[in-house]
């Protein structure tokens, strides 16, 4: 499903769309960025997505996280965290010298999503606009036309018109993204160490490259501080995307090196899995990730039993969690398979330091 100018179009190809998107692409870069005009579409696209009684797109939790994120109140924090209250203004920061600075955007920019986090094109775009950028956006193949039919219903907000000719999706095939990729000026990227160095090497001369590889991703818990409700909320946050998107953790560390303590905690968080595992649908891994979990989970026993380290490994249906007193940031086999490990805050800097797995976010 293509979106070209606001407009759902299913019987067209990618060399017309290109056409069509090209033939208004100079008066699109040469506008202002109107970020008042985005806050304002994606603030009416929120209290619609709130007050309807059901989406057609969308069960009830990814609902409620689009309406959130679409708030004026997030996204006018999330622009003057990263560009300041007023983002595209010029700036003196010296007066004594005759120098100027001001955020500008990049341009056109390209992103090319992942399959693993359904809504994350369209929150990819939103930001994209907010940044005062056109944006085409070539989904992955599993998207189905969701990321176009969302942002096409975000357009309907937009009061004054001028937002539906900054965004496009283009459903191309991988051997197409050069065609693309031809008039951009950035390239921001989802996907592996493989995906991504095949599509940087197709990158055009002076094209920007921005990439967001695969990262460890893990949860920081208080035991004094960690509610049932918590720990629920951090299953559900294992077991909906099944660990296959940056989001969902691999990782618990406690912030505790008593080892009653890190047992306790592994038999909260193992109670927590029983009870919301079975309300969210399992991916099935392939035999090559089925011998990688199964591996994993016999070399815990093996310690436990021959070099006499302290943990244990508990499962239930479809889910897995290890714990282990080792002092490091573990990634996981993923498929709802959890590393659990000590770590005081103060010893934080180690796990993180060069050469130990990615952090890239914490709860």
């Amino acid at each position: 499903m293509y979106l070209i100018d606001g407009e759902l179009r299913a019987d067209l190809e990618l060399d017309a769309a290109l056409a069509a998107l090209r033939g208004s692409l100079p008066d699109a870069l040469a506008a202002e960025p109107d970020v008042d005009a985005v806050l304002s579409c994606a603030e009416r696209f929120a209290d619609a997505l709130a007050g309807a009684e059901r989406h057609p797109l969308l069960d009830e939790p990814g609902r409620a996280q689009l309406a959130a994120f679409c708030r004026r109140e997030a996204l006018q924090a999330k622009l003057e965290r990263e560009l300041g209250e007023r983002p595209f203004s010029l700036r003196r920061p010296d007066y004594r010298e005759p120098r100027f600075e001001a955020w500008r955007p990049l341009g056109l920019v390209l992103h090319v999503t992942p399959s693993n986090a359904a809504l994350l094109p369209f929150m990819a775009a939103l930001e994209g606009l907010l940044a005062g950028n056109v944006n085409w956006l070539r989904p992955s193949s599993s998207d189905q036309g969701l990321s176009a039919r969302l942002l096409a219903e975000l357009l309907r907000h937009d009061a004054g018109g001028r937002l539906a000719a900054r965004v496009a999706v283009l459903p191309a095939p991988s051997e197409a993204l050069p065609l693309l990729m031809a008039d951009a000026d950035g390239v921001s990227a989802w996907g592996g160490d493989a995906a991504l160095s095949a599509i940087r090497a197709r990158l055009p001369a002076g094209c920007r490259w921005i990439d967001w590889g695969h990262r460890v991703s893990f949860a920081y818990l208080d035991p004094a501080a960690a509610a049932d409700e918590a720990l629920d909320a951090l299953a559900d946050d294992i077991c909906r995307f099944d660990q296959q998107a940056c989001s969902s953790p691999q990782a618990l560390l406690v912030d505790s090196d008593d080892p009653a303590a890190i047992h306790e905690m592994a038999r909260r968080l193992a109670a927590a899995l029983a009870r919301r595992a079975p309300l969210w649908p399992a991916l099935t891994p392939d035999l090559q990730e089925a011998a990688e979990i199964s591996a994993r989970m016999a070399f815990h026993k093996l310690d436990q039993a021959f070099a006499d380290d302290q943990g244990q490994v508990l499962s239930g249906q479809g889910w897995r969690l290890a714990w282990s007193m080792e002092q490091e940031l573990a990634p996981s086999p993923l498929f709802r398979t959890v590393e659990l490990r000590p770590a005081r805050a103060r010893r934080w800097p180690a796990s993180c330091a060069p050469g130990a797995p990615t952090c890239k976010a914490a709860a």
